[in-house]
């Protein structure tokens, strides 16, 4: 199953131990203080990470691609890319700099080998594979993150949580 923009904070942020109690608002029209990743969203949004729509959403709903998961690691770990090019013939422009971010410290290897499908969505699978190997990686994080303890069937274990994957994709 694919996972959403909302699950993809909710992962991030614990994975990167931010502070989701001191955060302002970030005025997204569809994250309300109710919804259940606001403050994984809000706290994101705090750190530089994500920035929404130019239509202020975030649409927290919507499955998250590999493009986006490929924006929101590079800037998650600070990211610089070490190559100039990448194997894959189907990366624009603009997408350049944050896919060979992430492929350069052995983050994704794309879909094959002269693949990236950046608009496909990421699973969960993928989702926690992109996380245990960002945490792996020479990169460091924008803050101090938590070392992923283990990867299990549907679970992600972040520091001292364990985060249900195929539970959080059942909500919403």
């Amino acid at each position: 199953d694919a996972i959403t923009r909302g699950q993809a904070a909710k992962f991030i942020t614990g994975m990167l131990n931010l502070n989701v109690e001191d955060i302002d608002n970030p005025n997204f029209t569809d994250v309300p203080t109710t919804h259940m990743f606001y403050k994984e969203i809000a706290a994101l949004k705090k750190a530089d990470i994500v920035t929404g729509y130019d239509d202020t959403t975030y649409r927290p709903d919507d499955t998250i691609t590999r493009n986006e998961m490929a924006i929101i690691l590079t800037r998650a770990f600070n990211l610089q890319t070490t190559v100039e090019t990448v194997p894959f013939t189907d990366v624009s422009n603009y997408m350049l700099p944050f896919v060979a971010a992430i492929y350069s410290e052995g983050i994704t290897e794309g879909v094959n080998a002269t693949t990236f499908a950046g608009d496909e969505t990421v699973s969960r699978a993928q989702a926690a594979t992109f996380m245990y190997r960002a945490e792996g990686s020479a990169a460091k994080p924008v803050v101090l993150q938590a070392p992923i303890e283990g990867i299990a069937d549907n679970s992600v274990k972040i520091g001292d949580t364990l985060y249900d994957v195929g539970a959080y994709a059942q909500i919403l």
